[in-house]
C-alpha cells in the first residue's frame, strides 16, 4: 500500500494494482478516531478503491475542495461540524454519495442522517462486509450526474 501526506491530517492513499478497475470509488473516509479509519481505509484499497482519509470536518471539506469524490464515509459525530453539514457543504460543490456511520442507534440519528441526504446509515463498531454492502447496493461504481 503506498500512502502519502497530502495535508497535516488527511491521507491519500491508493491501491496501485487497481488502477483503472471497473467499480472503482474515489472515496473519502472521514472519522476523529484514527483507530476506526485506518483499518477500514487498507481495507477498501484492497479491495480496490481510492481512499482519502481525514480526521476532521475541516480536513474533510479541504480535501473535497482540491479533489472530486464519489463517496463519503463518514462519521455523524464530528467536533465542529458535524457529518451531516459535511455531506451538505460538499454537495453544494457537487454531487456525492453517502454513507453515515454512528456509534448511535437511536431512530433520531438515522432520520437526521437520512434528511441530510445520506442513503445509507451503519452502525459502528463496523463490519467490513457491511461496508462493502452498503457500497455495492449503491451501485458501487461512480457517481456521474453533474451540477446544474
Amino acid at each position: 500500500m503506498q500512502t502519502s501526506r497530502t495535508m497535516p491530517t488527511v491521507e491519500r492513499g491508493t491501491a496501485p494494482d487497481s488502477a483503472g478497475a471497473p467499480g472503482r470509488l474515489r472515496v473519502l473516509l472521514v472519522d476523529d478516531h484514527a483507530e476506526s479509519v485506518e483499518p477500514l481505509a487498507r481495507l477498501l484499497e484492497m479491495s480496490g478503491h481510492e481512499v482519502t482519509t481525514a480526521f476532521s470536518s475541516e480536513d474533510a471539506l479541504c480535501a473535497a475542495r482540491g479533489q472530486r469524490f464519489d463517496l463519503l464515509l463518514s462519521d455523524l459525530d464530528l467536533p465542529v461540524t458535524n457529518g451531516c453539514d459535511l455531506l451538505r457543504r460538499i454537495c453544494e460543490a457537487y454531487p456525492i454519495r453517502g454513507i453515515a456511520i454512528s456509534a448511535h442507534t437511536s431512530g433520531r440519528f438515522f432520520k437526521l442522517a437520512v434528511a441530510a441526504g445520506f442513503e445509507r446509515v451503519l452502525t459502528k463498531p463496523l463490519q467490513f462486509d457491511e461496508v462493502m454492502r452498503a457500497i455495492t447496493e449503491l451501485g458501487g461504481s461512480a457517481h456521474t450526474e453533474t451540477k446544474p
